[in-house]
């Protein structure tokens, strides 16, 4: 059984400047405790206060740039993302929350609806996404993003660049090492009557203490809404990635499959449905939710039936902890 309570306090601040433009400020943090127990008996627990999101930013209808401590997502995939590279989102979780990255971001968005990204990072040390390694302390990261219509939908690419900590994939003993990492990725997503995605993520780590010194890593996925009753949402996706490992571990390829079905109930309510399936392991996840939703509350009742050990997709997210069977009542 797991205990766990979060409160995310947040302030917000805005003001207009000349016409056309703004700029506004938004300060949270995150305050949890939680506690494990089994057989009764408490087996663990830990609290944690720490800050959440402070930024500030300077906007325009198409324009934006924003500093501080904020989350960075974008792709088109839904559960399983290869473009995870700055958050640990978990699809099941339902406060969808992260961690942010310490950075600058600029974005433009034109009259096309086209856009460009760009952004730089500093002091983001710990492993975030699929990383299995996390970030030397110095130099600062960068990247960026374009975004544009194609054939009716949308296509995009993005890159980023960091030194990556190697010093764990070493032997034990070793001085502290790091090796220039870069990454590049292609995304899209089109509504041909059902809604198509794919997301690609190449990762090349230059040193000699990885297993291989590429990791790639793929997503594609569909859904569909059946004219049945409200309407059934039915989407799937498959999954690949072989991920970063020592030079003289094994292969750690993750293979995945996922099926997800939502159907609305009324106005306030929502069922889900969800099958995860890790072929390398032959292991299944099943996760139910209902959801109920008014003016200022939100209810959530889950169920699951997983393996008895932490699921190998976005480690370190709050859902991670559903392992075994069991509930859990989120509000």
């Amino acid at each position: 059984f797991l205990d766990l309570l979060r409160a995310i306090p947040q302030i917000d601040w805005g003001r207009a400047l000349s016409p056309g433009w703004k700029i506004d400020l938004t300060a949270s943090a995150s305050a949890a405790t939680g506690a494990t127990y089994l057989g009764g008996a408490k087996v663990s627990g830990d609290s944690d206060v720490d800050a959440h999101r402070v930024w500030i930013r300077l906007a325009s209808a198409r324009f934006e740039t924003r500093v501080g401590l904020q989350q960075l997502s974008f792709g088109s995939a839904t559960i399983f993302r290869p473009l995870m590279w700055f958050d640990r989102l978990d699809a099941r979780d339902p406060l969808q929350f992260t961690r942010g990255v310490y950075g600058a971001l600029a974005r433009y968005v034109s009259a096309g609806n086209a856009s460009v990204w760009a952004w730089a990072l500093y002091g983001n040390e710990d492993p975030r996404g699929w990383d299995a390694l996390g970030t030397a302390p110095d130099p600062p990261e960068f990247g960026g993003r374009g975004q544009a219509p194609f054939l009716g939908g949308e296509i995009a690419g993005s890159y980023h660049h960091r030194t990556a900590d190697t010093t764990p994939f070493l032997p034990p003993g070793s001085p502290p090492a790091s090796a220039r990492e870069d990454r590049v990725g292609v995304d899209g997503k089109w509504d041909l009557g059902v809604g198509v995605w794919f997301e690609t993520s190449f990762t090349h780590t230059a040193s000699t203490a990885l297993r291989r010194e590429w990791q790639p890593s793929w997503t594609v996925g569909a859904d569909y809404t059946l004219g049945i009753g409200a309407g059934l949402t039915l989407l799937g996706e498959q999954f690949y990635l072989d991920p970063a490992v020592p030079a003289f571990a094994p292969a750690a390829t993750l293979e995945l499959t996922a099926v997800t079905a939502t159907y609305p109930v009324g106005v306030a309510n929502m069922l889900t449905g969800a099958f995860y399936y890790e072929w390398r392991r032959d292991d299944a996840y099943r996760f139910v939710e209902w959801r109920r939703t008014y003016d200022h509350w939100r209810f959530h009742v889950i169920g699951f039936w997983n393996p008895d050990k932490a699921s190998p997709f976005a480690p370190g997210s709050q859902a991670s902890a559903l392992t075994g069977k069991g509930d859990e009542l989120v509000v």
